[in-house]
């Protein structure tokens, strides 16, 4: 099992890789909940801030270690850090996989 350490308002929290199974029933399901109702050209400054609310709801539900008010006081490029270490830790194969098949489209002949 894969894992990360990122500093979240001045707390160390342990990123840690989900099974598969968790991902597929879990994890991805409430992700595409968080943004199903987002439209982004009339996007209110209240809507923004509901769809927030449910974004760091699920971020507390994805990495447990992590709190509302610890996202609250948080800078965006911890956010940014936590998200990114996350993706690393749940699919870093998969991305590996899919910069190999862009590498091999590109040196495909037209």
């Amino acid at each position: 099992m894969r894992e990360a350490r990122v500093t979240i308002a001045g707390n160390s929290i342990l990123v840690r890789e989900h099974t598969v199974g968790d991902l597929r029933k879990k994890v991805l399901p409430a992700i595409a909940d968080a943004f199903t109702n987002i439209n982004l050209n009339t996007l209110t400054l209240a809507e923004l801030t509901n769809e927030t609310d449910r974004l760091f709801e699920v971020i507390c539900k994805v990495v447990p270690d992590v709190t509302i008010e610890m996202l609250d006081q948080a800078y965006m490029s911890e956010l940014e850090d936590l998200i990114t270490k996350w993706v690393d830790v749940n699919f870093m194969g998969l991305k590996t996989l899919a910069k190999r098949l862009a590498s091999l489209q590109a040196q495909r002949p037209s």
